[in-house]
């Protein structure tokens, strides 16, 4: 009888066999080295003895090799490399190229370098090198570090020197323009030696005090307006000996220091308006050579005079005393200004000064005056106005504006006033009703004559202004035109009549107007146009705003560049409607009611700008549009745009289809498209269209490479993807305004190198990942105003990176952010309604709550590992136990302890001495 001990792979009890061993179709398993043995085995008692199954089958000679461990510096051989405690280390993150500045200590450091792993390698570490090695990274590292991560804040001038840009500033051009504009700050920051340019405008400084401009000499233009500033120092600009601008307005002064500009030999122009200065400062000016513009107006000044300091300003030109209270005009106020050159053109602005007298020979010291301006004084009696002008029959005038006093009757003014210099009279907003014959009859040199706003009804009395050129009858009560009026207007280049009562304009009053280029009719009741025969030097032609349906005059005008016919009753256009062989500059039919265009319409002529908007045209065909450049369509019931409505439009730079009921497109819809700059699409139902995966290819946007503005604003967008935007490169602009979104993927604008405006406000955007616009290096500004952040820990970033906008820390501006409004948090319920200026979280509290979800999602990702471990031991049993009940044949071995034959196959039998001898012979 033969035995055997086998053995199970788990090294459980050894199985005690005895009797013979018998078994078909297979190998004899014993108990020697170089044997095989089962696996696993099923014991079972039946009536012809105990039966075994066996179902695996191992090498006992052949141990297994232990895994190799390998490192990852290169070597493959196991136990080559220092493995230090592999259970503490983690794979180094990947770093983004913000957080180089902030790792500098990890990556500069002397400790030991971590230098990562694979999935299913192991963590190798090098221990501290030499302090030689040390010293020498730590050199380099401060190198790169200060040449990648320079903070914005720091310029280099010309020669590479470093400087730093003060804090909430913005330096440009190497630092020889600093803008501080809208900072808040209460003090003059610490200025570069290159500023050439301060814009200090819209802050809080009260002082200027002695010193503060010592570190920046070559300052050129400064600019202080809109600020507080109530004293200035005595020597403060003493080192600017380059000012040539000073800009000091809408400040609380009142005096000057006597030796402020003793320096400033080369400033020419000096604002003061809008401070609190009650008498003019003479002496401070005498100094100044230079200076051409002097501004006090909007002060406190209750008289004109001019003292002697002013005899050293002979270079100026223009002096505004606007705005100001000097109830009387003294004879003496104005007489140092006899010592002005002649040579130079002056302008004195007396305008709103609340001027109720101007004694006799006032205006007699302005004889070089070029520009006098007295408009807006309605309280100056008739007599001394009359008288005053008169006094000005001996200057060199050229101009005269006495809009706004009440004039009424103008031929008792200028029947006897012989000025032939006089070119430019404004006599708009007065009580004017008729002109007589004779008004202007010693004035016939004048060149442009303003007489709108009044209540003229006759033009009779200008019949003798032969050499006018510019005539301003807008807002007055012209009912019709009498051919009389005009017909001495040889020289008449422009004429505006609108805003008046006109209901017809036939041919005979504009025979004459052979140099007519400009006419404005607009804002009347005309519907009936026949006037257009002897205008044959029309360029612009002006008549929106009437009750015109018929614009077959427009093709009779040869030379007409510009043409408004908007917000009229016109429903249709015909063929040929313009003049062929006519190359305008603009085409205006907005604003109508044209719901057909005929596509011959422009058929001849070529166009740069055809604004069609505010219609409604349903659909869209065209012919002649080669030259186009600005298509306007705009405000129309456009529901479908086919693959042909801009077919040969290759010039087309600006496409407006915004508020139209467009949901689709088709794919050659822009395929001509390529000088394409603009396009609005805004206001339309297309949302759901360009949601699809493949959209550039869908609508053809993949060919519009050179595309600089896209207005996408509330077409009811629900996420932006980098497939919504996919090859257009050339990118600027982007509206995303009043849409749906509530996610923008992360490499949404990577792509868009260019990109240097994005509005993304009244979203449903509630956390922002400031990390999409770093890689945005043209950005400059960026719209998320009303939209439902939730302040958390997640929003801290972006918070930070806003208030970095604000300190001019970065080039981009974050559009509204000071109004708090605009930055509301929404969620969590304590900090509802709070501006996202102020919502603050520490850094602790935000570590220990990132801590503790990191902890959770370890201990979820564990738990379920645990859970499919469980379920997977549990689905493999049950999957054997159901295997083993199905199987129909298994090998059977058998053993029989005192049985003297054993089953084989069936009903067959052996004695025991044959199946001995079996054995033995397969032995």
């Amino acid at each position: 009888m033969l035995s055997a001990r086998w053995r199970t792979r788990e090294s459980g009890p050894t199985i005690p066999l005895s009797g013979p061993l018998i078994t078909s179709n297979d190998t004899l398993y014993g108990s020697a080295p170089s044997l095989r043995y089962c696996g696993f085995y099923e014991e079972a008692m039946t009536n012809k003895g105990r039966r075994y199954r066996c179902y695996k089958r191992y090498d006992i000679d052949r141990p297994r090799k232990p895994r190799p461990r390998y490192s990852r510096l290169g070597s493959k051989n196991p136990g080559t490399a220092l493995i230090a405690n592999p259970a503490a280390e983690q794979p180094p993150r990947r770093r983004l190229p913000f957080e180089v500045a902030r790792s500098g200590a990890a990556i500069c450091g002397s400790g030991s370098v971590d230098v990562g792993r694979k999935r299913g390698d192991d963590m190798a570490t090098v221990s501290n090198p030499p302090w030689t090695v040390r010293t020498v990274r730590l050199t380099l590292c401060a190198f790169l570090l200060f040449g990648v991560c320079r903070p914005n804040g720091l310029v280099t001038n010309g020669g590479g020197t470093i400087l730093e840009c003060p804090m909430l500033c913005r330096c440009l051009e190497k630092g020889s323009i600093i803008t501080c504009r809208h900072a808040g700050l209460n003090r003059l920051p610490n200025l570069l030696s290159t500023t050439m340019f301060l814009d200090f405008d819209h802050n809080h400084v009260s002082t200027l005090r002695n010193g503060t401009f010592a570190n920046a000499p070559r300052i050129e233009m400064l600019n202080l307006q809109d600020n507080e500033i109530q004293t200035i120092e005595s020597g403060t600009l003493s080192t600017l000996t380059e000012l040539h601008t000073l800009l000091l307005g809408r400040n609380l002064l009142s005096s000057l220091p006597v030796d402020l500009f003793v320096k400033t030999l080369r400033l020419e122009i000096l604002d003061l308006r809008d401070n609190i200065f009650a008498v003019i400062p003479d002496v401070v000016l005498a100094p100044l050579h230079s200076l051409r513009v002097f501004n006090l107006s909007y002060n406190y000044l209750e008289s004109p005079h001019l003292g002697p300091g002013f005899s050293s300003t002979k270079q100026l030109r223009v002096l505004d005393l606007s705005g100001n209270n000097f109830i009387s005009l003294e004879p003496k106020a104005f007489r140092v200004l006899r010592s002005w050159s002649n040579d130079i053109p002056h302008a004195l602005n007396l305008s709103r000064c609340n001027i109720h007298h101007i004694h006799r020979q006032t205006l007699r010291n302005l004889l070089h005056l070029d520009s006098l301006s007295l408009a807006g004084n309605p309280a100056i009696s008739s007599k001394e106005l009359n008288a005053s002008i008169q006094d000005l029959s001996n200057s060199r005038l050229h101009r005269i504006s006495l809009s706004g006093l009440n004039i009424s009757d103008i031929y008792q003014f200028f029947r006897n006033f012989q000025h032939p210099g006089l070119q430019v009279l404004d006599l708009s907003r007065n009580i004017i009703q008729n002109i007589r014959r004779g008004t202007f009859y010693h004035l016939i040199q004048i060149r442009e004559l303003d007489l709108s706003h009044n209540k003229v009804r006759s033009m009779e009395g200008l019949s003798t202004l032969t050499q006018l050129k510019t005539l301003h009858l807008s807002h007055n009560e012209l009912h019709y035109l009498d051919p009389i009026w005009l017909e001495s207007f040889h020289n008449l280049e422009s004429l505006d009549l609108s805003n008046n009562a006109l209901t017809q304009m036939d041919e005979e009053p504009f025979q004459n107007l052979f140099y007519l280029q400009q006419l404005d009719i607009s804002s009347n009741k005309i519907s009936r146009l026949t006037i257009m025969g002897g205008l044959e030097s029309l360029n612009v032609l002006l008549a929106q705003d009437n009750i015109l349906s018929d614009l077959s005059f427009v093709s009779r005008l040869r030379q007409l560049k510009y043409l408004d016919v908007s917000h009229n009753v016109v429903m249709q256009i015909g063929p040929n409607i313009l003049p062929r062989g006519q190359h305008f500059l603009m085409v205006n039919f907005s604003g109508n009611a044209i719901y057909e265009l005929d596509p011959n319409a422009f058929q001849g002529s070529t166009q740069v700008t055809v604004d069609l908007s505010f219609n409604r045209l349903a659909s869209l065909a065209h012919a002649g549009w080669s030259h186009i450049q600005r298509l306007f369509l705009d405000h129309n019931m456009l529901y479908n745009v086919t693959a042909n409505s801009f077919t040969g439009l290759v010039s087309l730079r600006d496409l407006y289809l915004g508020h139209n009921q467009l949901m689709a497109f088709s794919r050659a819809t822009f395929q001509d498209l390529a000088s394409l700059r603009t396009l609005d699409l805004h206001d339309n139902p297309l949302g759901m269209f360009l949601a699809v995966r493949d959209t550039p290819k869908v609508i053809g946007l993949s060919g519009l490479n050179r595309l600089e503005n896209l207005n996408l604003a509330n077409i009811d967008l629900h996420q932006v993807s980098p497939a919504l935007l996919a090859n257009l490169t050339s990118l600027r602009r982007i509206d995303l305004s009043r849409n749906q979104i509530r996610t923008i993927k992360r490499d949404a604008f990577a792509h868009l190198r260019h990109l240097q405006g994005i509005n993304l406000a009244n979203n449903q955007i509630a956390n922002v990942n400031p990390e999409l616009f770093y890689q945005l290096k043209s950005l400059h500004y960026l719209d998320l105003s009303y939209n439902p952040l939730h302040c958390t820990c997640s929003l801290m970033p972006f918070r930070t990176w806003a208030i970095s906008t604000l300190s001019q820390e970065t080039d981009v501006t974050l559009v509204n952010l000071h109004d708090t409004n605009s930055y509301q948090c929404v969620a969590p319920p304590e900090w509802k309604a709070v501006p996202l200026i102020n919502f603050h979280l520490d850094s602790t509290s935000c570590s220990t709550q990132e801590r503790m979800v990191l902890f959770a999602a370890i201990a979820c990702i564990l738990l379920a590992l645990a859970l499919t471990v469980v379920v997977a031991v549990l689905r493999y049993k049950w999957w054997r136990r159901r295997k083993d009940s199905r199987r129909t044949t298994i090998q059977e071995y058998t053993f029989v302890d005192d049985s003297s034959t054993a089953a084989l196959t069936g009903n067959q039998t052996l004695s025991l001495n044959s199946a001995t001898q079996t054995i033995k012979e397969w032995v």
